[in-house]
């Protein structure tokens, strides 16, 4: 890939984004599906499990066992979104340079700093929900 030291324009940077993406293709969606597909498997499960507490008529602890299991579900899906996140990151870097990349590797090379990109995904996503007024605490912290 052709690369100059001029600011480029608008249209110049969608093209190589699109050329990218769609040479990668593969790459980039296998990435991103190890998400998808452990997020599938567990809203799958918490709607299996609510479904038949339902059916049992188990009222009384549903909502808790529902607040519970989505909540793991929440916090399961957050981490492999940061995860996969910075995986992807990798490999565009990795495709930038004219480097390898697959999908086993930039999950492999992001393990060892894991850790500070999850941590740098919560910082700014909270960061983002207080700015917006998203966040319900976000008027009493002044932003």
């Amino acid at each position: 890939m052709e690369s100059s030291l001029r600011p480029l324009t608008l249209g110049e940077i969608l093209d190589r984004t699109a050329q990218l993406y769609r040479t990668n293709f593969l790459l980039f969606a296998g990435i991103f599906s190890v998400y998808a597909g452990v997020v599938l498997v567990l809203n799958l499960l918490h709607l299996g499990l609510v479904e038949l507490l339902k059916s049992l008529h188990m009222t009384g602890p549903l909502l808790w066992i529902d607040l519970s299991t989505g909540g793991v579900a929440l916090l399961v899906a957050f981490l492999l979104f940061g995860a996969s996140t910075a995986a992807i990151s990798r490999a565009v870097a990795w495709v930038n340079l004219g480097e390898p990349a697959t999908i086993r590797s930039a999950y492999q090379s992001i393990l060892p700093r894991l850790g500070r990109y999850l941590w740098l995904m919560t910082i700014t996503a909270f960061r983002c929900e207080v700015s917006t007024g998203c966040c319900p605490f976000g008027q009493e912290l002044g932003c």
